[in-house]
Order: C-alpha cells, then structure tokens, then sequence
C-alpha cells in the first residue's frame, strides 16, 4: 500500500494535471505477486482513473510491481474541493 500511495503521487508530478478525479478502479487482474496478503492470489498491476471531464488514465506499474489493495481511495489532498 505505501509504495501504491507513493508511485501515484511521484507519477502525478509527471502526468498532465486534471480538474478532479471522479472515479478510480484497479484494472489488470494479475497473479504475478505471490504474497495474497489479501486472502487470495489476484492483485492488480493498474489503476484506470476518470476526470471529472470524463478522461480516462490508466497508470500502469512496473512489472514486478501491484496494487495490493481492495479499491483505490480518493482524497481531497490539497483541500481544494476536488480528488
């Protein structure tokens, strides 16, 4: 979970910026992390964002790499009204 938080936040510094987000959801199904923390083998290795305009970014992790988590949470970080 920690590096999930952090590869999103060190990606977005290089990504084209976005009014908001308005929907995130991990795509990618993948068994290529053995570990299961989550009670089983499935983990994902992308999360497929929607802007609030309707774009749609997929974020794709490095090969050795997933998302170990049920769903992505969306946060009003910067406290400016949007995710």
């Amino acid at each position: 979970m920690r590096f999930a938080a952090f590869f999103l936040i060190a990606t977005s510094l290089a990504a084209p910026t976005f009014a908001g987000v308005a929907d995130a959801k991990y795509t990618e199904p993948t068994t290529r992390y053995p570990h299961g923390i989550l009670g089983d083998a499935i983990e994902f290795g992308a999360l497929e964002i929607t802007t609030d305009s309707g774009q749609k970014v997929t974020l794709r992790l490095p090969e050795m790499r997933v998302f170990e988590d049920l769903a992505p949470r969306l946060v009003d970080v910067d406290l400016d009204g949007d995710n």
